[in-house]
């Protein structure tokens, strides 16, 4: 493996692309930021707990010359421990510099293509679109950590329905931190139309919470075969300080505005949050939903006329 590996840095030191045996580009075209860093401890990690790769056998062939001593070995594996689990924290990230990240980069690429894992196509990078949104839009070490701790946990989502218009769907939103790559996840789910045996479909919409400037955002997608269905949620989060002395601040309810985009329809509306999960997911009337939701549904959606700089205010549903 270290051998392998090393002829891999070869060929990525002479700025050649790396072919695989596809005739695929490999996954070299990566500059030493601590996006990257992020992007390849998530990869790691994943490996680790499939139990396809050992930290020590990574701090040996990346971080120590051939010939070491155990003491050494102890202190590369104490460095590396610290650098997979705090990485995110200030110049944390640094503390593997960019030659050994090269390195790093280049084991874990052998070991996936010795275990035939598809790289083609960086798909072995777990949650890479979570952290290129955050290095686009530069989030920092707080605003994840804020991501993470205050927002975990089930809320009821209530929103117009795109497939019942007039009514509003009572959906579950679920957020939580992966444990393996530190990504923080959406996942929304809403129910469809019942079938004449009583069952229904489940909706789900799944993507990633971001945070910039003191502003909350989802972003996520549903897939289903031919059809793509993407949406932006822009969300106003309110926070209480946790109770039993607990300093923590926690998310208790949240609102805004979202935009949808199902195959050639568009659409924008409010939504309203609060933390709980619902008892079922449904469809109701506006009048049936707590007034405090029904005050944020009915909000109106600000558009900008962009001719003029004008605004104005349309009612959805």
């Amino acid at each position: 493996m270290y051998r392998s590996a090393c002829r891999v840095l070869h060929e990525l030191a002479g700025g050649e692309k790396l072919e695989t045996e596809q005739g695929h580009s490999g996954p070299f075209d990566v500059s030493w930021t601590r996006e990257s860093c992020l992007s390849l401890i998530a990869s790691i990690k994943e490996l680790h707990a499939e139990r396809r790769l050992k930290y020590v056998d990574l701090a040996r062939a990346c971080l120590l010359p051939s010939s070491h001593t155990e003491e050494a070995l102890q202190s590369a594996q104490q460095r590396l421990a610290r650098w997979l689990n705090h990485a995110e924290e200030g110049e944390i990230w640094k503390r593997i510099n960019e030659d050994q990240f090269r390195k790093i980069y280049a084991f874990v690429y052998q070991t996936r293509r010795q275990l035939g894992a598809s790289h083609a196509n960086h798909d072995y990078i777990q949650d890479a679109m979570f952290y290129g949104l955050i290095a686009w839009l530069g989030c920092d070490a707080d605003n994840l950590r804020d991501l993470r701790e205050s927002f975990a946990g089930d809320y009821t989502i209530y929103r117009h329905s795109f497939s019942a218009v007039g009514l509003v769907g009572i959906g579950r939103l679920k957020i939580s931190c992966d444990n393996l790559t530190g990504a923080v996840k959406c996942k929304e789910e809403y129910r469809l139309g019942s079938a004449i045996d009583g069952s229904h479909a489940v909706f789900v919409m799944e993507g990633y919470l971001i945070r910039k400037s003191g502003r909350h955002y989802i972003f996520s997608r549903h897939d289903d075969g031919p059809s793509t269905f993407l949406q932006f949620l822009q969300v106003d989060a309110l926070m209480r300080r946790g109770g039993n002395g607990e300093d923590r601040m926690s998310v208790v309810a949240m609102s805004g505005a979202l935009s949808d985009v199902q195959d050639r329809s568009y659409y924008s509306c409010r939504f309203s949050c609060v933390r709980g999960a619902p008892r079922e997911l449904s469809v109701t009337a506006l009048n049936d939903v707590p007034p405090s939701v029904r005050r944020e549904l009915e909000k109106p959606v600000q558009i900008a006329r962009l001719h003029d700089g004008a605004i104005g205010h349309v009612f959805i549903f």
